[in-house]
């Protein structure tokens, strides 16, 4: 599938050109993954704002999503949704949940940027 640069690399594009995605979160959240990567996408920020961190620290967000590649992947190609992944452990949610209940937008958003298989 992909990697976890890609991963982020697509979800910037997908904040940088769906200003509506900006509406319906009007907050900050920090991607943390198992591999030590992390985003911060601010949705706050005009126009909104994606960044990859390179500190152990994250600034403060309004959600920290902690999960691991194989499970954003499976998120991506909507085999597991945020909803199962929570309820299975596979994704740790600290902060606003009112966020986090629109996680759905965020992935269809980053989903449609990926590059796509041709097999």
């Amino acid at each position: 599938m992909s990697t976890t640069k890609e991963l982020f690399a697509a979800m910037t594009v997908a904040v940088s050109e769906d200003p509506s995605l900006a509406k319906k979160f009007r907050g900050s959240i920090v991607f943390q993954m198992d591999d030590g990567e992390a985003i911060f996408v601010d949705f706050k920020a005009t126009p909104a704002m994606v960044q990859t961190l390179e500190s152990s620290k994250p600034p403060k967000a309004d959600l920290t999503v902690k999960t691991n590649l194989k499970t954003m992947q499976l998120l991506l190609t909507k085999k597991l949704t945020p909803q199962q992944a929570f309820m299975k452990r596979k994704l740790k949610l600290k902060g606003n949940m009112g966020l986090a209940m629109k996680l759905n937008a965020l992935l269809a958003a980053t989903r449609k940027q990926l590059p796509t298989s041709k097999l």
